[in-house]
């Protein structure tokens, strides 16, 4: 199967979905997404951030500087990208999307057109996010739900300064939360297009979240680690795929906030201003000592009265697992 680059015949390169008005264009060898009118250019100047839970993977990717560029299968709302949202009901596009694949599905499904296109709906998803992934943010960084629900109050939460980011993206895009999902039909939108529509909406019981989402591109010269349908086939058969993790800058950076309970719930901002703390959990330790290391403005989530409030704090190492931590102002 190869990544299309379709639209080019005679598809929809614009259309209006659920409100919101979406376009992609090429010029050269550069695409452009664009929603409402706008690439996310414009948007790259706010902070976004990303909560993360106190488990190996996220300490690991603070420590390591990289995100995960995440394959659909793999979001947490199985209606999130789901294969149904695009309807493959055109056989040029799927004869072009399986490209040396087709003799062979053709063969197998007795060239049949409708079990063809069906095996073109269930294999999309693992193939075409193959090249790109998704990387999920927001601009809120005290929201009690996303702190409780993400981080349980013990991990932490990273702003980016997602134009440091050394990768080709699209994006940042705000979220199209609706009541309803519908299909997008090939035989009307581009296939790129219909993507974007794909990556794009949700069910609005996720709307306290006010998600944005970066497009990321795998590297030009591999392909990346690939979920669902036929996923382990692939992986069976292909060598040196991407592992997904994208390496950033440290100055990517621009702050880091602590769980109300990253200290087990014994310093409070409130009433301690200063506090030796020992972490005996290594992932804790893992995490200040890296903290104290770079410099990284670093706060911590704390409550006054009903309000959550972020306060600034330095840390300082002590020794091999002990902690100077000071409330700064």
């Amino acid at each position: 199967m190869i990544m299309p680059e379709l639209g080019c015949h005679k598809k929809m390169l614009s259309m209006q979905y659920q409100g919101k008005d979406y376009r992609w264009e090429k010029n050269g060898d550069k695409v452009r997404f664009l929603i409402n009118g706008k690439d996310g250019i414009e948007e790259r100047k706010n902070s976004f951030y990303k909560y993360y839970a106190l488990n190996e993977y996220s300490v690991d990717a603070l420590t390591h500087l990289y995100i995960y560029d995440t394959h659909p299968c793999q979001l947490n709302d199985p209606l999130d990208c789901a294969e149904d949202l695009i309807v493959f009901d055109d056989n040029e596009t799927t004869r072009i999307m399986l490209g040396d694949m087709f003799s062979e599905v053709s063969n197998i499904y007795q060239n049949d057109e409708k079990a063809i296109n069906e095996f073109e709906r269930v294999a999309f998803r693992t193939y075409y996010y193959m090249k790109m992934g998704i990387f999920s943010l927001t601009k809120n960084c005290d929201d009690m739900s996303m702190w409780s629900y993400y981080t349980n109050h013990e991990g932490f939460c990273i702003e980016y300064d997602i134009n440091g980011f050394p990768y080709d993206y699209w994006g940042p895009f705000p979220i199209n939360y609706q009541k309803e999902l519908k299909s997008v039909s090939i035989n009307q939108a581009s296939l790129p297009l219909a993507s974007l529509i794909q990556t794009n909406i949700k069910l609005d019981c996720w709307e306290h979240e006010q998600e944005w989402r970066l497009l990321i591109q795998c590297p030009e010269e591999c392909y990346m680690e690939p979920f669902g349908f036929n996923a382990e086939l692939i992986k069976a058969n292909m060598i040196n795929l991407h592992d997904r993790k994208m390496k950033y800058p440290l100055r990517c950076i621009k702050s880091v906030i602590l769980g109300l309970k990253f200290f087990n719930g014994i310093y409070s901002v409130i009433t301690d201003y200063e506090k030796e703390y020992v972490a005996t959990n290594k992932k804790k330790n893992e995490v200040l000592s890296f903290l104290a290391l770079s410099k990284i403005p670093t706060y911590i989530l704390d409550t006054d009265g009903f309000k959550a409030i972020i306060v600034p704090i330095e840390i300082t190492k002590i020794r091999n697992n002990a902690y100077h931590i000071y409330t700064k102002g």
